[in-house]
């Protein structure tokens, strides 16, 4: 390699080092992608977290990964929405835990919610006030939930613009794998 300075108008000769070229170096390098690396989520804290004991089980709702639903046992958009969480659960091995979150009303249709939707999920019942008190005020019903370490990463309710979407959600729940 001959570089030429201007202002002495003298050459200086470089030689390749040891003996190899800046394209053999290239060669002998290994490139490798560096091991992704799974993101640290901030624990957070949801209008879930009170809710601890589902029956006999005891579980932290801001701790993990977790769908949390809420639901009115006698509402045919809430079992239709059960069904479909149903069938995600069933083809996905990794998907989170599922919790139901009940509205006191026709509690008597439970039993009749999960045959229909063909699973059976921990649940707690919520007095009317309470219930709609967690899932927000103007919301409604079927509110899904998805929680990761208490940060909720997807929501949907109602039947309308933020409908349930399997397929939405299925990404979401991707996401934090």
């Amino acid at each position: 390699i001959i570089k030429t300075h201007e202002s002495e108008k003298t050459a200086i000769v470089e030689e390749p080092k040891a003996g190899k070229t800046k394209e053999a170096d290239k060669k002998d390098s290994v490139q490798t992608k560096p091991a992704p690396v799974k993101k640290q989520v901030p624990q957070g804290h949801t209008q879930f977290a009170k809710y601890n004991s589902f029956g006999d089980k005891k579980v932290n709702l801001d701790e993990g990964r977790k769908v949390v639903c809420m639901f009115a046992a006698g509402c045919d958009h809430c079992r239709a929405t059960a069904k479909e969480i149903c069938g995600l659960a069933k083809a996905d091995p990794s998907f989170p835990d599922v919790y139901i979150l009940f509205m006191d009303e026709e509690t008597f249709l439970i039993n009749d919610f999960f045959k229909e939707a063909q699973c059976t999920y921990p649940y707690k019942i919520l007095d009317i006030p309470e219930f709609w008190s967690v899932l927000g005020t103007g919301k409604s019903t079927p509110g899904v939930f998805h929680l990761n370490n208490g940060n909720i990463v997807k929501w949907y309710e109602g039947i309308n613009d933020n409908k349930f979407d399997p397929k939405g959600f299925k990404k979401a729940l991707d996401s934090t794998k």
